[in-house]
């Protein structure tokens, strides 16, 4: 008879390495990391921008250091 008590001693244990053979590579993934590059360079992008306009727009409206944000 049961006693409704699952058995959890045998669970499946992977380790990274197999897990990522397992699941594999395919299009997703490749996209998925293309979108997530895309995305961290974009951002780069607007962090440099920013650092050289800054000085520019400062000066040209007038603001003070503490206006600058």
């Amino acid at each position: 008879m049961s006693s409704g008590v699952m058995d959890y001693d045998r669970e499946l244990v992977y380790t990274m390495d197999e897990a990522l053979t397992m699941v594999g590579f395919g299009k997703f993934q490749a996209l998925v990391l293309a979108y997530a590059g895309l995305g961290s360079m974009a951002d780069a992008m607007e962090l440099m921008i920013l650092s050289f306009i800054g000085p520019s727009v400062r000066s040209e409206w007038g603001l003070h250091l503490g206006k600058k944000a």
